[in-house]
């Protein structure tokens, strides 16, 4: 079967575990897996960092959000051809943000004082044209973001994103994406499986590998993807799981870092990362 720019992109399935409203900070395990209030404690918070998340949109009108849009660090964009409408009804968009940049009102964000865009570039029902994904892509590159957050997937090598991954890494952009949730070894989904691309799998609340998520040689980074909490749609949570939500976390975790691997090292990819993480 031919693959070109008009064919069809996707979420990788996922799971919603709980769907609620409660008032309060609410936090899931990973925040104490990874320490976060200890980072937050030292005054790494992501300040400074340019994060773009392509997925559905996002829901400005929530909560968690109402501190980042006040100053000025949360737009929404969308990226679509013929469409003006970057509102996210989906919900999966909005999870997705809430990990990076949520205030912690309701869900705490991993990097709350990133400077994010949200470019729809999936519409309500979670599908989509690579052509708006390229479209997304280009703007994040020309609005000068350090990293793209995509939860998005297809099957098959196509030639118009090999020439924007080699745009992507020309500007030394920071591109991570889900593995999929099949389950399988060597089975990743695309971007993901692009060479430059970081592809990301989920691991439960023991470090142990989710068993939804793909995994084999081509996987680079394991991240929290099981039974995670974030920012819903109508001003709700809710716990989902996915390799979608271990992606937008690893990014969220990098952005945390990404002045110090660029202070010592000079430069922010695979090889940076990992000897920062491995000194730590």
């Amino acid at each position: 079967m031919s693959i070109g720019e008009n064919s069809p992109v996707h979420l990788p399935p996922f799971t919603t575990e709980v769907l609620y409203i409660k008032s309060g900070t609410n936090v899931d395990w990973s925040h104490d897996y990874y320490k976060i209030k200890d980072i937050h404690s030292k005054g790494r918070m992501g300040e400074g960092v340019k994060v773009a998340v392509l997925d559905t949109g996002v829901d400005l009108s929530h909560d968690s959000f109402k501190t980042a849009i006040a100053e000025g660090r949360l737009k929404a964009v969308d990226a679509r051809s013929g469409y003006n409408s970057p509102s996210d009804l989906n919900g999966h968009g909005s999870w997705c943000v809430s990990r990076f940049i949520s205030d912690g009102n309701q869900v705490l964000g991993f990097a709350p004082k990133v400077t994010l865009t949200s470019y729809k570039v999936l519409n309500d029902n979670g599908s989509g044209s690579l052509n708006n994904v390229l479209s997304g892509i280009d703007k994040a590159i020309e609005e000068g973001h350090h990293i793209i957050s995509t939860s998005l997937g297809w099957s098959g090598n196509i030639s118009s994103f090999n020439r924007m991954v080699e745009k992507v890494k020309s500007k030394n952009i920071i591109w991570v994406s889900a593995a999929g949730n099949d389950g399988t070894s060597e089975d990743i989904d695309y971007p993901a499986l692009y060479e430059y691309v970081m592809s990301i799998g989920s691991h439960d609340k023991n470090g142990n590998r989710s068993a939804f998520s793909d995994y084999g040689k081509e996987l680079d980074y394991y991240s929290s993807g099981q039974e995670v909490l974030g920012a819903y749609t109508k001003n709700r949570e809710a716990y989902l799981q996915g390799t979608s939500m271990a992606t937008p976390s690893f990014g969220a975790l990098l952005s945390l870092i990404y002045f110090d691997v660029l202070n010592k090292y000079g430069a922010v990819n695979r090889g940076t990362i990992n000897k920062l993480v491995r000194c730590r």
